[in-house]
């Protein structure tokens, strides 16, 4: 085997791995987009969760502090299920 044979067998070798490694990245870049795209989601979730449990919290302190509440509630109960 000459210099020059074996030269090209390294490079073939060498191209093979590379190819590989680029496969591996492709799959790994894809999956990583993958998991950021669901971080974002439930980051977005998250907010509006937290949004909901203020409107929640304040629509409750608010309602506590009026006269009457039970009378209220049981009147809006009244018109809904009728």
């Amino acid at each position: 085997m000459s210099k020059m044979d074996s030269l090209k067998k390294y490079i073939e070798v060498r191209q093979s791995k590379l190819k590989i490694a680029l496969e591996i990245k492709n799959s790994l870049e894809s999956q990583r987009q993958s998991w950021n795209a669901k971080r974002n989601a439930l980051i977005t979730d998250e907010e509006s969760l937290e949004e909901r449990e203020i409107v929640t919290v304040a629509a409750s302190v608010y309602l506590a502090e009026i006269p009457h509440f039970r009378f209220i509630v049981a009147f809006y109960r009244f018109i809904f299920k009728a």
